[in-house]
């Protein structure tokens, strides 16, 4: 996210390059019925990361003939998608990443049958929502104001986290939907790219506290990382989510899904030691 080296030219220039086609971006991606065909000679490709995108383009590879290995800075796969099963009892977990499926989402999807794994709709709640944000526990409730208890610019103050975003992300998330269906490389907005998702809400306008609301995901659930992840991705992302009609959870925890990925990919993963 820097002038010298983005992550798209990075991308392009990557000795995986042909992993580019295989994560390309998701909800335009069908299930295929066959392998892939290898242009070429097979090759050694080193993936780096074994996130969902470094996993998926792994077996991708792999499809098309290639030797591939993954090289994980973690001691586990999963990248983002992070499920707490300690120090609780047996069967219960809790989400500490990664955990909303969406119907657009078309490769997950085929993940999701290819490896067997159930998923649970994603329901409001009715009730009352427990939420910290800067240090503060905020309850809110569905149809009432939210009185927020942070230094916030006068037109901020009557908003919730909804009415923030609308007033600071939704016309950018339009342009990148509306760039995408003309470019799926999404050249024309590479100024959202170089750089990370909270400087873009600050490049709008948003303070400081407005800025922590909504990386904190109350309304895009995208907050994972504002500081770190590029603008342009979790924008892309939020218009994707636009056309969704159903969230989901995979019963049993989020990590099931990159472990299955794993263990298909078995010892062509190497993580860090414990």
């Amino acid at each position: 996210m820097n002038d010298s080296l983005d992550r798209r030219r990075f991308l392009r220039t990557a000795v995986a390059g042909a992993a580019l086609s295989a994560v390309g971006f998701p909800a335009r991606l069908t299930a295929m019925a066959a392998p892939p065909r290898r242009a070429g000679a097979p090759q050694k490709i080193i993936v780096i990361g074994a996130g969902m995108a470094g996993l998926s383009a792994a077996l991708d590879l792999i499809a098309r003939g290639h030797d591939v290995t993954v090289l994980e800075a973690r001691t586990r796969p999963g990248g983002r998608v992070f499920t707490i099963r300690e120090p609780f009892a047996d069967g219960l977990y809790a989400e500490g990443g990664a955990m909303q499926i969406f119907d657009s989402h078309v490769r997950v999807q085929r993940y999701l049958q290819q490896f067997g794994l159930e998923t649970d709709p994603i329901r409001p709640a009715a009730g009352t929502s427990i939420m910290h944000v800067m240090g503060k526990r905020l309850a809110t409730k569905p149809g009432e104001p939210v009185s927020w208890p942070f230094a916030m610019k006068a037109d901020e103050k009557a908003l919730d986290a909804r009415g923030l975003w609308e007033k600071y992300a939704h016309a950018a998330v339009q342009e990148v939907a509306d760039a995408e269906s003309r470019d799926p490389s999404l050249r024309s907005l590479e100024k959202y790219d170089r750089m990370a998702f909270a400087a873009f809400l600050r490049a709008q306008g948003a303070s400081s506290a407005a800025v922590a609301i909504l990386a904190t995901g109350l309304v895009s659930g995208l907050g994972d990382g504002a500081d770190r992840v590029s603008a342009l991705d979790l924008l892309r992302e939020a218009a994707h989510r636009q056309a969704r009609k159903q969230s989901f959870t995979i019963r049993g925890g989020t990590d099931r899904l990159p472990r299955a990925l794993a263990a298909r990919l078995g010892d062509r993963i190497t993580t860090a030691r414990q």
